[in-house]
Formats: structure tokens, sequence, C-alpha cells
């Protein structure tokens, strides 16, 4: 059992109930409200974990229509929807731009350069914004923290993180997602030793706190979770080649609990995610590992944290992906190579592996949407303890062009982006009297309406899974 005290000594329990408290309230700051399905609003979704609730069409009635197709400019950065608009980072004439889409239609609204990173992009742009609704956040390349009108993309305030905190350094640029909760945006800066995680007046772009004393993470992205009741920034971070998963009082940033793993290797891109109360999944390029966090349980108590499993059944090696898992039921469902895996929550055991193409993925009302590497294909299924179950699966893309951006849900429809394109496609009950070659001659892959620019596309396979079940 490792434990952890407060800065100036102070127990992390007496942080969060009074000085936090008090901070709260002279801020006017509120925590994230349930989170709903009609925006994606942010780097994995509306919960920050790759999840979302959803009423979707009965498992034997599922099909897509798919609604346009746009040529996608380079970048493997997520993409954000709010309102009638798809939000997004990409290249244009050799440098970063943030770039606005109509949702419904595709068209190009606005695009507005941001700052580059001298060294080059090997992968275009990579950090995913945030937005309100009113303003998108992000970070750039460059690492610069602006905040633009989603309306028109014009600047409403911006921090240069290398001037203001030393960020750095940083050999392929910021990668770093911006957490948005509340009124707060919170960037893993990784700059001096006191600015190393820092939140943002989303109204001002002020320093609202900042936190040192933790393990960098330069690449990876905050994730977010209630843990004892507290909600918390969680920053999976990397010192002396070793991974230390940490937990930060959202509310005034207090450090309270860090738990440092033993073996190499054992940090990685990902945001950690929460598997159920008090347990927590930090995903290495090795492997993945559940941490156990307990709060104090009293005044002048403290955090303490506990290996709980250590499996090698799941890990974020396939590159340039970042988001390898998510956490359904408890349980964690995420890839090993080319193995679609399920992951035991309780005790770390692998119960079943099912072969298909490496990717990426994310939970709709507890279903898996899948949306291959390579091979372009999105595939939707039935999954829990008991075994995998694939609805439909669909080539949405050209097999061999990369596809390295995770899903995105949205008002019952999917955005996909790979290295070519980006398309549109609404879950709707399944129309029976559409044959496959129908939807293959109907499909306009060029971006341009063919009748009403819609294509029905109803592909229906089962799958068992291999392995151990």
């Amino acid at each position: 059992m490792r434990e952890t005290r407060g800065r100036f000594g102070l127990a992390p329990w007496v942080w969060t109930l009074a000085a936090c408290a008090f901070g709260a309230l002279a801020l006017g700051f509120c925590c994230p409200g349930p989170a709903g399905a009609s925006d994606w609003p942010q780097w994995g979704g509306p919960q920050r974990n790759g999840t979302v609730s959803s009423a979707l069409p009965p498992a034997g009635d599922l099909g897509l229509v798919e609604l346009w197709r746009r040529p996608a400019p380079e970048g493997i950065s997520a993409l954000v929807v709010t309102g009638d608009s798809l939000l997004t980072l990409g290249m244009a004439d050799g440098l970063p731009h943030a770039w606005a889409f109509d949702a419904g239609t595709g068209e190009a609204r606005w695009r507005a350069p941001i700052p580059a990173f001298e060294g080059g992009q090997e992968y275009g742009t990579a950090t995913t914004p945030a937005t309100d609704g009113e303003t998108l956040f992000l970070v750039s390349p460059g690492c610069h923290l602006l905040a633009l009108q989603t309306t028109s993309g014009s600047v409403r305030w911006s921090r240069d993180l290398v001037e203001d905190f030393a960020t750095g350094p940083m050999p392929l640029g910021c990668w770093t997602s911006p957490l948005l909760a509340g009124n707060l945006v919170v960037v893993q800066v990784n700059g001096q030793p006191d600015a190393q995680l820092v939140a943002f007046s989303k109204q001002s772009g002020e320093v609202v706190w900042k936190t040192g004393g933790l393990a960098r993470a330069t690449h990876s992205s905050p994730g977010l979770g209630l843990l004892g009741g507290v909600e918390q920034v969680l920053v999976l971070g990397v010192e002396k080649g070793l991974g230390a998963l940490q937990g930060i009082s959202l509310e005034c940033g207090e450090l309270l609990w860090r738990h440092d793993f033993e073996q190499p290797d054992s940090y990685s891109a990902d945001m950690p995610l929460i598997l159920f109360e008090g347990r927590v999944a930090a995903i290495g390029w090795n492997d993945v590992r559940a941490v156990d966090v307990t709060p104090p349980d009293g005044p002048g108590g403290r955090w303490s944290t506990e290996l709980a499993w250590v499996s090698d059944s799941l890990n974020a090696a396939l590159l340039p992906v970042n988001l390898h898992a998510v956490a359904v039921d408890g349980d964690l469902a995420g890839f090993d190579q080319e193995l679609l895996v399920w992951i035991d929550g309780e005790d770390g055991r692998r119960l079943w592996s099912v072969c298909i193409y490496a990717g990426s993925l994310i939970a709709v009302d507890g279903r898996l949407v899948i949306l291959s590497q390579a091979a372009g294909a999105l595939r939707i299924a039935e999954a829990s303890s008991r075994g995998y179950g694939e609805l439909l699966s669909d080539a949405v893309f050209t097999p061999g062009a990369p596809t390295d951006t995770p899903p995105s849900y949205a008002g019952g429809r999917l955005y996909l982006r790979n290295s070519e394109e980006i398309v549109a496609l609404e879950i709707r009950p399944s129309a029976s009297s559409r044959t496959p070659d129908d939807l293959k001659n109907g499909e306009s892959k060029n971006g341009e309406p063919k009748g009403e620019g819609q294509t029905e596309r109803n592909s229906q396979t089962e799958r068992k899974p291999d392995g151990e079940s």
C-alpha cells in the first residue's frame, strides 16, 4: 500500500472539503453535470472516457445511412461535435489549422491557422480540441493554448505555453488534448516544476490553479473521474522510464495521490480510465495495470493506492492510435494488436479474444463501435464478459489508408476520419428491402450528394470469439 500526503503536510481530505470548496465558491466553478448524447465535445466524448449512453435500434434491426463524405485535411485529430458544427484540426498548405464543417452536410465553414511546431509534423495535427458550443479550445502543435469562436474561428484569447510555463522539450510538438470541465480548461503543460498541470479559466485564459510534483506526461491527455466522492483529473506520466498514475483535485489542483509503477514502459499516450468506484486502469506500452484508490477515512487521513492486477493481454503498442480501450460494465474492452480482448475488471483475466483488424473503439449504449486502423472497416458489436457478437460490419474507407482517429458519436450519428476522408453515418433501423448491390451503387465517394445525398448501408455478420471463453 502506497500513501501520499498533500502539499504543506495537509491531508487531501482536508484540502478537498475545505480549501477546494472555498475555491469553487470564489471562482464560481461547478463540476461537470451529467453528459448527454447530443454532442461529442472533446477527446473521449462527453464523459471523457470514450463511452456515451444513447438509445440505438434493436440488435437485429441495425443499419447505417451515409449522409456525406468529403476530403479530410492531413492529421489524426479526433472530430468534436456541438450542435450543427463539426470541429477538428488539420493541415492546409503545409501549416496546422483549426477547421469547422457543417455536421449535416460536410461543407467547410471556416479554417483558422494555429501556431506550428518548428520540428515538423510527423502525423499532421495530433491533439484534439474541446468545445462548450461557443468556444473551441485547442493546444496547437506549436504549444499554444487558444480559444476560438466556433462560429468564425476568431481568437478570443491565447496562451504561449513555452513562454509562460517553459513547456518542453517536445520532440513531436504538443500532442496533449485539453480537458474541458465546467469553467476550467485543464492542460498537461509539462512546464516549470510548479506548473506541470494547469487549469485555465475558459472565459479569460487566466490561471485558476497549477500543480507541480507530477511525473511528466508529454504526449498523453488527462482523464477525468469521480473517486471517493471527489472529482479528479487523472494523469499517467513517466519518470526515469517508469510510469506513474496520479490523481489531482479538479477544484483546486491539489495532488491527492500518486502510484509509481516498478516496470519499464508502464506508461503510454492513453489516458487513464475508471473501471468502477475506486479502481483506475492505466494502459501502458506493454500491458494494462489496475490500481485501487482509497480515500482517507476522516480528517488527517491520507489517500492510499495499491496495485490490483497487471495483464499483458491489452496494450498501447499500436501507434499512433491512442484510444485503445474503453471501460464497459466494470470490465475493459480493447486491443492487443490484431486481437480485440475483454479483460475482467476484478482480476485482470482475459475472458475472450477475437481476431479482427487492429484499431480504436468507443462504446455507445454498451455496444462497441470499432474502426480498423488499416482495413477501412467499421464494426458495431454486442460485447460483454460472455462473448462477442458482431451486429454490423461495413467497409467505410478504402483499405490501406491509415485510420488513426477513433470514432465520434453525436445525436445518432457516427463521424469517422482517416488520412483521406471524413464521413458521416446515421445509425437507423435497417431497410431490409435494399440489397448490398443497391447500397454499393448508391454510394457517393467524392463528397457530392447523389439522389437525396444519403446511402443506406446494412452489412450484418456474426463473429464468434477466438481463444478462451
